[in-house]
């Protein structure tokens, strides 16, 4: 399957996602342990749902499932512990920025796009041109001068 329908479902799944972090912790209690823990359930429930997908995986193709984990799955490898370590302070990061930056704090989150373009050229020998750098800038400029803005009214 191509991979912008995946990419495009994000943008949906993303903006609900953002939309519960950034109005649900207004509820809470003042203190910032009370989003910690909100931000912190949240990962529960995706950790069961998470469980439930693999199970629901293993059954229907269990020869699969059982060669990944035998010949590529390591408990302790970076690839599953560093992405596992940093999920929680991700979600918590995203919480507090919300709640206090609104909307466009996930546009300032998303500058991640420069250190990701550059991270998977290197790593991974993804491709990229002057054109891709260009309109990264020309986004990253748009992203700052919005920020400046929300910052101004806000």
């Amino acid at each position: 399957m191509n991979w912008l329908w995946f990419a495009l479902f994000n943008v949906c799944a993303l903006t609900i996602w953002y939309l519960f972090l950034t109005g649900t912790p207004k509820n809470l209690p003042t203190h910032y342990t009370s989003k910690i823990a909100y931000a912190c359930l949240v990962l529960i429930y995706g950790g069961l749902f998470a469980l439930l997908y693999l199970l629901i995986l293993y059954y229907q193709f269990p020869v699969k499932i059982h060669t990944l984990y035998e010949n590529y799955y390591h408990l302790f490898g970076l690839e599953y512990l560093i992405p596992g370590i940093l999920a929680p302070s991700i979600a918590i990061a995203n919480v507090f920025a919300l709640a206090q930056g609104g909307g466009i704090a996930i546009s300032v989150v998303n500058l991640n796009l420069i250190t990701t373009l550059i991270a998977t050229a290197w790593l991974y020998n993804y491709k990229i041109n002057t054109q891709i750098i260009t309109g990264a800038i020309i986004g990253m400029l748009g992203i700052s001068y919005a920020t400046y803005e929300s910052i101004k009214i806000n």
